[in-house]
């Protein structure tokens, strides 16, 4: 593992990553054939299957956020990534045996949703530890596994489909889903492999009159703090100066010992002898002692009643004592759980200007990426095309989609480009065509819809990890991409359904398609438009939690001129 970024055995884990998401994604592009089957198999509607894609991004979505928040504190992502992969195994093995289209929002909806979701969020981080200076051709290369996947699985799911029937194809595609376990088991985490000594910085603080001295701050940072928001360099300086404010209020309150003093004479050390071992008179109390006596029951009463009074003070007391403990303990654990969420979860990330526009870009741009990919099969069989030509459509798109997502890698890892402008570029392309469906009706028109989506149709979903990385930085890309599939999860649930009621009321899907339209066409002028100004307020609001950082300091050390010093 010694020097294993951008070499040695991260080629292994970009290697490991291609061929899960051929597996993955592969069969999930070829989804819609399975979709079409589903329909005829189970006499049902577009918009009861649709409920089953809903129901698989609704779990897609939570697992998600909860394994790479949560999962990732109690074990290491290689298992998660082997169960997912049983997992999805399990949910095609069981599609295999419905007795109803309902019994698919269980076997396709939860299982193979979950196993999903832990096994593509978790590949994601781990290759992305492995890559510093190539990252986005790492990630290019990955995605383009699925592109691949989407180039041959469908001519061989279908096939299957024509060879073994419905139940027979998807009992043999959940073997295949099994080969992900050997995936998933070269997917090691990364140790630290940068030499200590070239982690021991000395960062130097230049300031006014300070920095003619030569002051310096000498920082031990590991190899995951090289990017810092400016949440974490804020927090970090408040907390520093408070711990240091407090030693020196301790330092301050403790009283200086006392050098002064003498020795005890001889006469006071027996005076004090005397005193202590003086005998108690005995015999009758003089009379105002016995006056003081007499009056005693008088104020106080029986000696059972003041027994009593303290008794029942006493008994208050330890009540109140304990539910003043019970009161203390209900609000350590409330506060003891709330530290263990945030320190699980870095919701500051989401103050983020930067990160808040790509989660709206994410909402309006996914559902369409996703949802055509889906509606594609059963649209061309509804225009007369043939089980046979709509595999090769799906193939067409595997095959662009590849040959796409390979040259964005070219693009941009020369940096020629800014990353935001091609995606931007794409959503339009895609949103300009999917508005220009009704002309889309025979074979040949399909083949150019098909090479239009395959090229630009994928892109987001392959760059949606280097996006992220760019708002928040590598160390914060597990809990943004969390997020940020929270996001994705809750637009494609809820448009799949109203999608699929849009065909079966209307009788078409072209109103389905200008809806997924006018979301890239949104998602695109969102990008081009809206990405420059979130970054100028996300600049601003950095430079002016830095000044306030800096003015708390500058007021602590002014504190600590002005205070007088202690004998």
């Amino acid at each position: 593992m010694k020097g294993s970024v951008d070499r040695g055995w991260a080629w292994i884990v970009l290697a490991a990553c291609f061929l899960r998401a051929f597996m993955v994604i592969g069969i999930d592009k070829a989804f819609g054939m399975f979709f079409v089957e589903y329909i005829e198999a189970f006499e049902s509607d577009a918009s009861t299957v649709s409920v089953v894609i809903s129901t698989q991004q609704i779990m897609y979505s939570v697992f998600s956020f909860l394994i790479l928040t949560f999962g990732n504190r109690f074990f290491t992502f290689r298992p998660i990534i082997i169960l997912g992969s049983v997992l999805m195994a399990a949910g095609y093995f069981l599609n295999a045996y419905a007795p109803n289209v309902q019994f698919l929002f269980l076997s396709q909806g939860v299982l193979f949703g979950i196993g999903h979701a832990a096994s593509a969020g978790p590949s994601v981080v781990v290759l992305n530890s492995y890559f510093d200076k190539r990252r986005g051709l790492a990630n290019s290369l990955a995605n383009s596994g699925g592109s691949l996947g989407g180039l041959l699985l469908p001519l061989i799911i279908q096939a299957l489909l024509e060879t073994y029937g419905l139940q027979g194809a998807q009992i043999v595609v959940s073997g295949m889903l099994l080969n992900i376990v050997v995936f998933g088991a070269l997917l090691r985490p990364l140790t630290n492999t940068v030499p200590q000594d070239k982690l021991n910085l000395e960062v130097k603080v230049e300031e006014d009159d300070e920095s003619k001295n030569g002051n310096h701050i000498k920082t031990n940072l590991n190899q995951e703090d090289m990017y810092f928001s400016a949440d974490d360099i804020s927090r970090k300086l408040n907390q520093s100066e408070k711990e240091k404010n407090e030693n020196e209020r301790l330092l301050i309150e403790l009283p200086p010992p006392n050098t002064h003093y003498r020795k005890r004479t001889f006469s006071e050390n027996l005076h004090e002898y005397r005193v202590s071992t003086v005998p108690h008179q005995t015999g009758s109390p003089d009379s105002a002692d016995t006056s003081k006596f007499a009056n005693l029951s008088a104020i106080y009463g029986s000696l059972a009643d003041v027994s009593s009074s303290v008794q029942s003070v006493c008994l208050a007391k330890n009540v109140e004592v304990t539910k003043r403990e019970i009161e203390d303990d209900e609000t350590k654990t409330e506060t003891c759980f709330s530290k263990y969420i945030l320190s699980v979860i870095n919701f500051k990330i989401l103050r983020n200007h930067h990160l808040k526009l790509l989660y709206l870009l994410g909402f309006l741009a996914i559902f369409s990426a996703r949802l055509q990919l889906a509606y594609i099969p059963p649209y061309a069989r509804d225009c007369g095309i043939s089980g046979r030509e709509i595999s090769y459509l799906v193939t067409i798109i595997g095959t662009c989609d590849f040959f796409g997502r390979f040259g964005v890698a070219l693009i941009i890892d020369s940096k020629r480009v800014k990353l935001s402008s091609i995606i931007s570029t794409s959503l339009f392309i895609m949103g300009v065509t999917c508005m220009c469906n009704s002309f889309i009706h025979d074979f040949h028109t399909f083949i150019a819809y098909c090479v239009i989506y395959g090229l630009f149709g994928g892109l987001y979903n392959s760059v949606v990890a280097l996006l992220l990385v760019d708002a928040v930085g590598p160390k914060n890309l597990s809990t943004a991409l969390a997020f940020v599939l929270q996001v994705h999860g809750v637009s494609t649930s809820a448009m799949a359904p109203i999608l699929g009621y849009i065909r079966d009321s209307t009788g078409s899907y072209t109103g389905s398609f200008y809806i997924m339209g006018v979301g890239n066409l949104l998602s695109a002028l969102l990008l081009l438009f809206g990405l420059p100004i979130a970054k100028k307020m996300e600049l601003r609001r950095q430079q002016r939690c830095l000044s306030e950082t800096t003015k708390t300091d500058q007021s602590a050390e002014t504190i600590k001129t002005d205070q007088p010093a202690i004998a």
